[in-house]
């Protein structure tokens, strides 16, 4: 099945191209995700006569990527979080967690987007946190998870 592909799709090509890929693989996944148009001469007039406006759109996404990215840049997220005395967690550290701490600090993420290094987290201890921005946009934070500081004295 002949397509035209609306964004870069790993391992298919880029913006623009027109490229054969298995018919399911079209119907199922590319299509109704908007990231393909099916290749018929109507299709192949109207995406070359709406190719800046989606250029523009495609610039406008990179550009608020590399905002997000230099606005994470340096940023550094703790979390207390319930342990035991060998340091080991009463749970463990979610992405939701992460997203929340990020939310706390101003910056909206989808936990999509994160990517743990070592998953899950069970321990007290620094973790590097990948945050995929856009397909070719990486930015790298620091987790330091920590113990929740309990006080000792009775009421």
């Amino acid at each position: 099945m002949n397509i035209i592909l609306l964004e870069k799709v790993p391992n298919v090509g880029d913006f623009g191209q027109q490229v054969r890929v298995k018919g399911g693989f079209a119907r199922n996944y590319l299509i109704p995700r908007r990231k393909a148009l099916l290749a018929t001469a109507q299709n192949i007039e109207i995406f070359n006569q709406k190719k800046t406006e989606l250029e523009q759109q495609s610039i406008a996404t990179l550009q608020a990527a590399q905002d997000k990215a230099n606005n994470l840049l340096g940023k550094e997220i703790t979390l207390s979080v319930q342990a035991g005395p060998q340091g080991k967690l009463y749970g463990s550290v979610t992405l939701n967690d992460i997203v929340g701490a990020l939310e706390k600090m101003g910056i909206t993420l989808d936990k999509k987007q994160i990517r743990l290094l070592q998953s899950p987290i069970r321990q007290l201890g620094t973790y590097e946190v990948v945050i995929k921005l856009h397909e070719n946009m990486v930015q790298t934070l620091l987790l330091h998870v920590a113990a929740e500081k309990h006080s000792t004295e009775l009421p």
